[in-house]
C-alpha cells in the first residue's frame, strides 16, 4: 500500500467525506459537522436554522428539504407524521378571524373560501410569519391549513386577490416551525430543538452514505476526494489482461487514481457476470487493445441497459496494489 498512497486509508476516506460534505448540492462546506458538535447549543445560535442554509450553497435547500420531506411523509397527502410535528412543535393562529383578516374589504373577499373551510372543516391555522397579520395587502402571504386530516399551503397574492391552494410542502412546514421560534411564540424551543435534531440527522444520513460509497469503491485518488464505484475490474498487466470482481479491490486493497480517467464509454449490451465480461471482451479485443496503446491510467466503462446497469473499471496494473491477486481471470486477447 505504501507505494500506491502516502496516508492510511481511514484519513482516504474521511478525506472523502468532507469533499461530499462540500458538494455545492450537498452542504457546500466540508465542515458542516461543526454546527452539529455541540448538543448544548443549538441551531438557534445562528438566529433561525436557515440562517447557514441560505449562506453556505444555493443548493443546500434542496438537499435538506428532500430530506425533511422522506422524514416527514410529505409526498404522502394523509401525513400523520407532518400533523404531529405541527400539532406538537407550532402555534395556532388564535386571533378572531375579523382581527386577522384585517380590515381591507378586498383582503376578506380574497380570502372568503378560505374562511368557509377553516368554518365548515374546523382547520386548524399555522402561519408562517407574525400572528398578527391586520397588516395584509403587500406582495403575498403563505399560511398552512390542517383540514381534515390533509396539509395544505395557502398562498394569497394580494395584487391578484388570488388563493393558490395546494398540498403542503416540507418548506411550507419547516417556514412554520421557524416563524414559530423567531417569532418566540409558546413552542418555540420544541419547533427549534426539532429542526436541530432533523438537521443532524440530515448530515448523519450525508456521512453514511459517504462512507459507504468509499467502502463499496475499488480506486479512490491519492487525496482521498474521488472514487470510482464498478462491478468489475480490468487490469491491464503488460501484454496480458486479468478480470477481478470489484470486491478484491475493496476496504485496504483498492487501486489509485491517478491524473484524469481517459474517459467514460458505454457498453449497453455486455452482460454483468464474470463469462458475460470476459466473453465480451474476447470477441471486443480492440477495446482492450486501444486502452493500451492509448497510454491511458484508466477508463470506465458504463454497461448493460437501464434495466441491469453496471460499471467497469479498466485500470494499469501499476496502479494497483502489488503483487495483484492470484484470482484475477486472464482474458487472452
Amino acid at each position: 500500500m505504501a507505494e500506491l498512497f502516502d496516508r492510511p486509508m481511514s484519513e482516504l476516506r474521511e478525506a472523502f467525506v468532507r469533499a461530499r460534505f462540500a458538494e455545492p448540492a450537498m452542504f457546500g462546506t466540508h465542515n458542516i459537522e461543526r454546527y452539529t458538535k455541540d448538543s448544548k447549543e443549538p441551531l438557534a445560535k445562528f438566529s433561525s436554522p436557515r440562517y447557514f442554509l441560505d449562506s453556505a450553497a444555493p443548493a443546500m435547500d434542496y438537499y435538506y428539504m428532500n430530506h425533511l420531506a422522506a422524514t416527514w411523509g410529505i409526498k404522502h397527502e394523509r401525513s400523520e407524521v407532518k400533523i404531529g410535528i405541527l400539532a406538537e412543535n407550532a402555534s395556532e393562529v388564535e386571533t378572531p378571524l375579523t382581527t386577522f383578516l384585517g380590515d381591507n374589504p378586498d383582503v376578506r373577499a380574497g380570502l372568503n373560501g378560505l374562511l368557509e373551510m377553516m368554518r365548515r372543516g374546523g382547520a386548524k391555522l399555522y402561519d408562517p410569519q407574525s400572528h398578527d397579520l391586520s397588516d395584509f395587502g403587500h406582495g403575498c402571504r403563505n399560511l398552512v391549513v390542517v383540514n381534515n386530516n390533509n396539509v395544505y399551503s395557502v398562498r394569497y397574492e394580494y395584487s391578484g386577490h388570488s388563493i393558490d391552494l395546494r398540498q403542503a410542502s416540507a418548506y411550507d412546514i419547516h417556514e412554520v416551525l421557524e416563524g414559530e421560534f423567531t417569532q418566540h411564540r409558546a413552542r418555540a424551543q420544541q419547533a427549534i430543538q426539532l429542526l436541530d435534531r432533523e438537521f443532524v440527522h440530515a448530515v448523519q444520513l450525508a456521512r453514511e452514505a459517504a462512507e459507504r460509497d468509499f467502502d463499496e469503491a475499488c480506486a479512490v485518488s491519492a487525496d482521498g476526494t474521488k472514487i470510482v464505484k464498478a462491478e468489475w475490474v480490468v487490469v491491464v498487466d503488460g501484454m496480458k489482461t486479468f478480470l477481478y470482481s470489484a470486491a478484491a479491490f475493496r476496504d485496504d486493497c483498492k487501486a489509485t487514481l491517478r491524473n484524469e480517467p481517459g474517459g467514460r464509454l458505454s457498453l449497453p449490451t455486455m452482460e454483468n457476470s464474470e463469462a458475460g465480461v470476459r466473453a465480451y471482451l474476447t470477441r471486443n479485443r480492440n477495446i482492450v487493445a486501444e486502452f493500451r496503446t492509448r497510454l491511458m491510467d484508466y477508463l470506465v466503462f458504463d454497461c448493460g441497459g437501464s434495466d441491469n446497469s453496471f460499471k467497469v473499471l479498466f485500470i494499469r496494473d501499476v496502479f494497483c496494489p502489488r503483487p495483484l491477486r492470484e484470482d484475477g481471470i486472464e482474458i487472452r486477447i
